[in-house]
């Protein structure tokens, strides 16, 4: 059974059947660590199984990172953990929810941060990544989205003007909650592990957020993560490394034109 549908939940958006199923792998994960919490998506596409708890379409699609926003938007939650269709839960997520009795938002830092300046930021506040966020609705949230849109959408238009291709919206992200007023905390590696990226964690990672080749085959390619659970350094597949530090390098290039 499933708790209380208005009171907490996650939400997926997901636009194309190529990212539905993927959020699908990713919710399956999440019910067999923590199933007593309710799952909402939010897609163009009509779900193949019965693993979500809500169903909410989106209508016009525009297959770009402005779907973050919506799913902000349009939870069902009083308190909300998004989740990137990449993710996976191999622990307990039930009490990440506990943060929102102090906190407004939560999110991870971005591993590959400090590539590039985030105007109005101080160096001192990291890049944040958009594929873990927990918040909680209130009116100090609801005005931070909205803020978070309008730099999202002024960010790109200036890029288009440049010839410059749109890229990911957590500069804006981090601007919006950088600038504003809300009660934010930093969430642990832990419970955004990009695995694909050297970092050191503590104790059991929570989610893992990484795009796996076989997402049916999850607990069997994670399982190594949690082998030990003493402060370690997670280091990726050394043949991917040439990737990573190519994909870094031309982010970085995109990023500083």
């Amino acid at each position: 059974m499933t708790e209380n549908i208005t009171e907490r939940g996650i939400i997926y958006v997901a636009t194309g059947s190529k990212y539905l199923a993927e959020a699908e792998h990713s919710a399956r994960s999440v019910k067999r660590v923590s199933p007593k919490i309710p799952i909402a998506i939010i897609s163009d596409f009509i779900p193949s199984s019965n693993i979500f708890d809500v169903k909410l379409t989106i209508s016009n699609p525009e297959y770009s990172f402005v779907h973050n926003f919506l799913a902000l938007t349009r939870s069902p939650f009083e308190k909300t953990l998004s989740l990137d269709t990449d993710t996976f839960a191999i622990e307990p997520i039930d009490e990440i929810f506990e943060l929102l009795d102090r906190f407004d938002i939560a999110a991870a830092a971005e591993p590959a941060r400090y590539l590039y300046p985030i105007t109005s930021v101080s160096t001192a506040f990291p890049e944040l990544n958009t594929g873990v966020i927990l918040y909680r609705r209130n009116k100090a949230i609801l005005e931070l989205i909205q803020q978070w849109d309008e730099l999202y959408r002024s960010e790109i238009a200036l890029k288009i003007s440049m010839g410059i291709p749109p890229w990911h919206d957590q500069l804006s992200f981090t601007r919006a909650i950088y600038c504003s007023k809300v009660n934010f905390f930093m969430l642990p590696p832990e419970f955004n592990a990009r695995v694909l990226m050297p970092q050191a964690v503590s104790g059991p990672i929570r989610i893992v957020h990484c795009r796996l080749k076989r997402p049916n085959l999850y607990e069997k390619d994670l399982s190594k993560l949690n082998a030990s659970v003493s402060p370690r350094n997670i280091n990726p597949n050394p043949r991917r490394i040439p990737e990573i530090v190519w994909r870094t390098l031309s982010l970085f290039l995109i990023l500083k034109r």
